[in-house]
């Protein structure tokens, strides 16, 4: 199924339709196919396979209690950046800096040195707290269930008492 799409409106020209015509196809495509002829995923599936590269080839300098704490490197504009989860792996990881440098001028220039920055992960928004029922109030809501006439409310504020226990 494909939508004619026109381009133009009507208020540009009164009395007129516009004769371009594009053609929107519904068909469902690969995200992988979108990728590769698409230029600018394309730059950003390049870019994001040598960041990976960049990290992994760190990654493999460090010693095991580091490692993990990388998160993430960056080399642009002859500069490498690191990003490690906390203030104090960032400090660990100043003592390894000529190593890594080293590493990664085997592969790639780097010309103006390495800078060091924190990545904190992202925050999860808190779960939604639930209301807690002091005992106090399961026994007047128990209490008050009792002088009700009608049985479906009584029974409700019963189990709502009764959560409690």
């Amino acid at each position: 199924m494909s939508v004619l799409l026109l381009i133009g409106s009507p208020a540009d020209r009164p009395g007129r339709r516009s004769k371009k015509v594009a053609q929107i196809s519904h068909k469902p495509r690969r995200i992988g196919t979108l990728l590769r002829k698409a230029t600018p995923l394309k730059q950003l599936q390049v870019e994001l396979d040598q960041q990976n590269t960049l990290l992994t080839t760190l990654r493999a300098e460090l010693p095991d209690a580091v490692r993990p704490h990388l998160v993430a490197a960056r080399l642009r504009d002859g500069e490498l950046t690191l990003y490690a989860d906390a203030s104090t792996w960032v400090t660990r990881l100043r003592f390894y800096t000529p190593a890594l440098l080293t590493a990664v001028r085997k592969v790639t220039p780097v010309r103006n040195g390495v800078r060091l920055r924190v990545h904190l992960p992202e925050r999860r928004s808190p779960q939604p707290r639930r209301a807690q029922l002091t005992p106090g109030a399961a026994a007047v809501i128990a209490e008050a269930a009792e002088t009700l006439a009608d049985e479906d409310l009584r029974a409700a504020l019963r189990r709502l008492a009764d959560s409690r226990k």
